[in-house]
């Protein structure tokens, strides 16, 4: 049996049996307080009753001897409850019943007569031998308690039965269930029993039922507790190794806006460990400056918890640090909250665009800067001239622009090379740096252009201080290596104190003030005024110059031909035909050649213009240049359709990479290259013989045909022809016009036609414009002609019309 069940059987035995030790006590003191009262009168009354009926027997009949009075005597004692009667008469004694040693005694005397004669009386001693009260009550104290105990014994252990029935052996078994509780969780307790114990095993089951259902809540929540601890303590290290990990710098405040936390990156921006800063604010730390204002910046975090709400976008900030090191950064600050919504922190993410910021400014350097020299580019010039120009206070005061351009720069560039023309750009800056005032700006244009902003500055003075770079440049020598040059530099002024005149006007106006300059004879100052028309016409054309790269861009040019015939008779079969171009204006209007082919020259676009020549003709008309050229062999009279004649300008020819162009253009659309006939002028070979030469003589080995275009408007010699492979000589149309009527442009004529025939060259004659003519040149012998007699130039499209509809006659 389990322990507790027995401690609890002792327990209740104990407390029944001295329980009933107690009422057993307190019954006998009750019944001796009753019984002895009793018992004393009773024994009194014993004595009594025994000495006044033996007194009355020894009255009545004194003879000791009796028998009778012997019986008497004892059935008083007897009836009395008396132990003995000794009766003593002189030296008589009778002794009735037993004498106990410790019996108490009573004595009487008894006085009689012997008889009624004799009135002598005689006595008698009559002892009462009784036990003495003290002991009788002892005895009935001893029985009473004997008696007691053995019925509260029985009493006990029938009570015990019961007890042990009703309530230790049911406690007994909830214990050992309860014991077993903790292994066997599905034990419960019997309850069965109508009784108490059976209310109460049936509560203990429902509260053991709740008490498992919980048990189990509580394992299940203590599960979720796990989990959620385990995945709360690995979303602390992941958000840890996120926060170590990220680029940015994290500091999260609590809700007085002091510091808790910051993330290692921080520790590097701010410069201090969390450790030095854990409860203070931000601006105990580092200051924050606005990089627009300078101004310092409030606290990011103090502000979002005071608001409730995200603050950002507050630019780039200056961010310094307590040993005076500072470097640039963005910030956002965004307020942390508990479950229900209340603020309890924020938290703060500085990134650091310093290396950004860095980068920014040596990228904006770099945007606004010519590397070689260190100035400032055209874009940025641009936009300080336009600040000039917007600025009241500047136009008031007066502003001058110089646009400069050196002389002898390309002499320098072909000897030495592009290093050494480097190197002298660099020496001329820093020696026009040492002319310019602080207040005025030095900037490098392009190539060898340079551009002069003088604020502050009258026309007279701004002259004064343009004649003194003039002079500087033409004092400096360049020397390089073993050779020494003389440079010059040409120009343009503009006053920029005119209020109608825009950054582009006064650009413009200074470029044109600067060719100027070069057109009367270099190494001088021109000033622009508005009146000038030699710098007006000038200016159209930088005008026009505009005009055509839009026009290149928004493809607004047409191809148009011009046949040239064959002299000996007019076979359109075998005629060539030279390639034209016309532009044409936003509102489809034709703009003839002459208007922007100078513009083009001067501005040097004429590369882009014949780039988009051979790409337009061999795109859209490069199946039409194959089938005019294969016409020969299906029209049976051996005759080859003459090429078509492309011209190419001097800037073209001297472009690196124009030649590989046309190459892959031949290439590319699968063009005969005996199908095609390059002119360039007289004056752009002489110009570049070498350049020229090589071209030429690339693009023969391939197939192609050459023709000089002009030739005889230089006249300053034959003998370069020796260098040049051209297969045609274009005599220049100022002699081919008055041939008829003048006897010197006759010769002429007749002069540059046998040279050509001389040296295996076919000739064609320019501006043959009515039938007198193209009979003189017929009859010296001239092998082509070609001019408005002949035909107006026309869109390309008729000229390939009319090979279709030619071929399709052939092939019939």
């Amino acid at each position: 049996m389990n322990t507790s069940a027995i401690n609890l059987h002792t327990k209740i035995t104990g407390i029944v049996f001295w329980g009933l030790a107690l009422i057993g006590i307190i019954a006998c003191v009750v019944l001796m307080q009753i019984v002895e009262p009793v018992v004393t009168e009773r024994y009194n009354k014993h004595f009594y009753e025994a000495s006044v009926r033996s007194e009355f027997l020894l009255q009545t009949n004194p003879d000791l001897s009796s028998e009778r009075l012997r019986a008497e005597l004892d059935f008083v004692r007897k009836d009395t409850g008396v132990d003995a009667f000794e009766i003593s008469s002189g030296m008589d004694i009778i002794v009735i019943g037993k004498i106990h040693p410790e019996a108490g005694s009573r004595s009487i005397l008894i006085q009689y007569a012997n008889n009624e004669a004799s009135p002598e009386n005689h006595e008698l001693v009559v002892v009462m031998y009784q036990p003495s009260a003290a002991d009788t009550l002892a005895n009935i104290r001893k029985n009473v308690i004997m008696g007691m105990a053995a019925l509260f014994f029985l009493f006990g252990m029938v009570l015990q039965k019961i007890l042990r029935r009703m309530l230790t052996n049911p406690y007994a078994r909830m214990i050992k269930i309860a014991s077993g509780f903790i292994d066997n969780p599905d034990g419960r307790f019997d309850d069965s029993r109508g009784d108490e114990f059976g209310f109460l095993a049936s509560f203990i089951n429902k509260a053991l039922d709740d008490l498992v259902a919980k048990q189990h809540e509580l394992e299940s929540a203590l599960t979720r507790a796990v989990d959620s601890e385990r995945a709360l303590f690995a979303e602390k290290e992941h958000a840890e190794v996120t926060l170590s990990s990220i680029a940015d710098a994290v500091v999260t405040t609590d809700e007085n806006g002091e510091i808790a936390y910051v993330n290692p990156v921080s520790e590097a921006l701010l410069g201090c460990d969390l450790a030095s800063i854990r409860g203070k604010r931000l601006s105990d730390v580092v200051d924050l400056f606005s990089e627009e204002t300078d101004l310092l910046v409030d606290d990011s975090c103090i502000e979002c918890i005071r608001t409730n709400s995200i603050v950002r976008d507050q630019g780039t900030q200056r961010l310094v640090r307590r040993d005076g090191t500072y470097l640039e950064v963005q910030t956002s600050a965004a307020p942390l909250r508990d479950g229900i919504g209340e603020v309890i922190g924020a938290v703060l993410v500085l990134h650091d665009v310093h290396e950004a910021h860095v980068l920014a400014r040596q990228l904006s350097y770099q945007a606004s800067h010519d590397p070689l020299t260190n100035l400032i580019n055209r874009r940025e010039f641009e936009n300080q001239i336009h600040d000039v120009l917007e600025s009241s206070t500047m136009r008031g005061i007066g502003c001058a622009l110089c646009y400069l351009d050196l002389d002898q720069f390309k002499i320098v560039n072909d000897t030495c090379g592009h290093i050494a023309g480097d190197e002298l750009l660099r020496q001329l800056t820093h020696q026009l740096s040492t002319i310019i005032r602080d207040t005025d700006t030095l900037a490098r244009l392009g190539g060898d252009e340079f551009g002069v902003l003088l604020r502050g500055c009258s026309t007279a003075d701004a002259t004064r201080i343009a004649d003194s770079m003039c002079q500087l440049v033409k004092e400096f020598r360049f020397a390089w290596e073993d050779k020494s040059f003389d440079i010059g530099v040409s120009i343009g002024l503009v006053p920029l104190h005119e209020t109608t005149m825009d950054m582009v006007g006064a650009l413009s106006a200074a470029d044109v003030a600067c060719y100027a300059a070069k057109d009367h004879g270099r190494g001088r100052v021109y000033v622009y005024e508005s009146n000038d028309m030699e710098l007006e016409r000038r200016r159209g054309e930088l005008v026009w110059a505009t005009q055509i790269s839009d026009a290149l861009q928004e493809d607004r040019f047409r191809l148009y031909f011009q046949p040239i015939v064959p002299l000996s008779s007019r076979d359109t079969l075998s005629s060539h035909c030279e390639i034209l171009l016309r532009g044409v204006d936003k509102n489809g209007k034709i703009i003839p050649p002459g208007a922007f082919l100078p513009a083009a020259e001067r501005y040097k676009l004429m590369p882009a213009i014949d780039r988009w020549v051979i790409n337009t003709l061999f795109l859209h008309y490069g199946d039409d240049i194959r089938n005019r050229h294969a016409k020969a062999r299906f029209s049976g009279t051996g005759k080859h359709t003459g090429p078509i004649s492309v011209n190419l300008s001097g800037a073209s020819i001297n472009e690196a990479g124009f030649l590989d162009f046309i190459r892959k253009k031949i290439e590319k659309f699968n063009i005969p290259p005996a199908a095609l006939c390059f002119e360039i002028t007289e004056t752009v070979a002489v110009a570049n013989l070498v350049e020229a030469s090589e071209f030429i003589h690339d693009l023969k080995r391939i197939g192609c045909s050459f023709a000089l275009d002009d030739f005889g408007s230089g006249m300053s010699s034959f003998s370069y022809l020796k260098n040049l492979d051209v297969d045609y000589l274009k005599i220049d149309g100022s002699y081919v016009k008055d041939l008829v009527h003048d006897p010197i442009d006759r010769a002429m004529v007749e002069a540059v036609n046998q040279i050509g025939h001389a040296m295996g060259i076919a000739t064609i004659a320019e501006y043959v414009e009515d039938e007198a003519i193209f009979g003189a040149l017929s009859a010296m012998g001239v092998d082509y002609a070609q001019g408005y007699g002949i035909a107006r130039p026309a869109p390309i499209d008729g000229l390939f019309a009319k090979d279709r509809s030619q071929t399709i006659e052939v092939l019939a």
